[in-house]
């Protein structure tokens, strides 16, 4: 088992070093209750792992780190708060933040301006600033499990997003201008308690796997059917009645869930999706 012991202060004086890992996968004890002052002294490193262990707080002051850091990992640790200067961190390209006791976000994560894979999943953050739709580089966001009840209207501005995971939170509507997110691939927001979704959705026209399962959902917008490169669609344990016409137009369509609603004539619904080729559930 290491300890804190075993990481030599030495480490500092190795100038050139790019890959620092310390995580500690396997002691549930970890290895580092507080963040050594000496990293910030490594001009050149690039990636940093501190991964499961017990780190409580990061510093006030990251050193050189500011300029060189591009992947920083801190899954696993008993985060409860991040520091403003977080935002300092200017050419972070990936940030690990989950399984923490995360309750908010600084409003200085928007300066992370070259971020593009973000993920914070199992935390317990209520809300984001309104700086979050900043991260316009973002590729890879996931904050599923967190205790989300909205999404800030600036969120819509993160155009890169390609895979998107919010589920298991408390989110009832999502932002009118959601839609704008055109580069999104995937997409899993079940489990949470959406109502509806807005028109703007059938602007996902990149849209291919969509998770909406576990939600009380009672219609579908007519736009749903221009999502034409939409090929998995899970609708399970929702409150829909009807399926809009337009579905039929859901030509890449290989499989659909659609168990759990409440449709009186499941018959018409298969009539309405129209594709020989797509496997329903229902």
């Amino acid at each position: 088992k290491r300890n804190s012991n075993l990481i030599p202060i030495s480490i500092k004086s190795l100038s050139q070093l790019r890959v620092l890992d310390l995580s500690c996968p396997y002691s549930p004890d970890g290895v580092l209750k507080l963040f050594p002052d000496w990293l910030g002294e490594l001009k050149q490193l690039k990636l940093l792992d501190l991964s499961n262990n017990r780190l409580t707080k990061l510093p006030g002051v990251f050193g050189n780190l500011t300029s060189s850091l591009e992947e920083f990992y801190l899954l696993g640790n008993k985060l409860s708060f991040l520091p403003e200067e977080i935002g300092e961190l200017i050419s972070l390209k990936l940030l690990t933040l989950s399984v923490n006791l995360l309750v908010n976000l600084p409003k200085s994560i928007g300066n992370l301006k070259n971020l593009q894979n973000l993920s914070i999943s199992a935390n317990t953050i209520q809300n984001l600033p309104d700086s979050f739709g900043l991260l316009k580089n973002l590729i890879l966001l996931d904050l599923s499990f967190n205790q989300l009840k909205k999404l800030p209207e600036s969120f819509s501005g993160m155009t890169l997003i390609s895979d998107l995971g919010l589920s298991h939170n408390f989110i009832s509507d999502l932002p009118h201008g959601f839609g704008n997110l055109a580069s999104l691939k995937y997409l899993n927001i079940s489990d949470n308690q959406i109502s509806h979704l807005p028109e703007s959705f059938g602007n996902l026209f990149s849209l291919e796997l969509m998770n909406v399962a576990n939600n009380l959902l009672k219609q579908l917008p007519e736009s749903i059917g221009n999502l034409k490169s939409l090929q998995d669609f899970r609708l399970t344990f929702n409150q829909l009645e009807s399926l809009p016409i337009s579905v039929k137009n859901l030509h890449d369509l290989k499989f659909i869930d659609l168990r759990g609603n409440n449709f009186e004539s499941k018959s018409r619904i298969i009539e309405k999706l129209a594709n020989p080729n797509c496997e329903i559930k229902i």
